[in-house]
């Protein structure tokens, strides 16, 4: 008798236990709206990373990115805290970043805002030349980069500061436009 008894309680407690789980509300997190910076855009992705390639299907560039929104009714791709690299084997890298920046004319143009800061990289990994200006426009099909900003150009042995830049990174050349002054050290 005891153990019917005992048999009973247990039952009763369990199935109380499993009409609170059971009734209980699932607590659901809400869903979060983000706004959006277009109006009209496509879709959003967070931690973005494209690859270009050369015809030969060697790496022209990578761009990464915290966040990118498109709209292609605008042929505009909106980035946050875009960070682009251009290899080259013989002398290291170039990594160009900027808090902003947006992807134009079919990926092929990107136009970097917002204290533009490009490093140059030796192949061992040693910073090498930095330069900082306003703004930067990239063309991506020719590996090219400009500006008509004013655009401060350091490294160990100089310092160098113009109006207007122009860089080839296939050729590794920069060509500064005019007022340039440089302190050699």
């Amino acid at each position: 008798m005891k153990r019917l008894k005992l048999n009973r309680w247990f039952i009763a407690v369990l199935t109380l236990i499993m009409a609170f789980l059971v009734l209980s509300p699932n607590k659901i997190d809400p869903l979060i709206v983000e706004k959006a910076a277009i109006p009209d855009s496509d879709y959003f992705m967070e931690g973005v990373v494209i690859h270009q390639f050369n015809a030969n299907g060697e790496l022209n560039n990578r761009l990464a990115a915290n966040r990118m929104e498109h709209s292609s009714k605008r042929d505009l791709s909106l980035l946050n805290n875009p960070i682009i690299t251009f290899k080259n084997a013989q002398s290291g890298e170039w990594r160009l970043a900027s808090k902003s920046g947006r992807l134009l004319n079919d990926g092929s143009l990107l136009k970097l805002d917002e204290e533009v800061n490009i490093d140059e990289f030796q192949a061992d990994g040693s910073s090498q030349t930095n330069i900082s200006t306003k703004n930067l426009t990239i063309d991506l099909a020719a590996n090219q980069a400009s500006t008509k900003e004013t655009v401060l150009i350091k490294n160990q042995y100089l310092k160098t500061k113009s109006t207007g830049l122009e860089i080839d990174f296939d050729q590794q050349i920069i060509y500064l436009k005019s007022d340039v002054i440089t302190h050699i050290y």
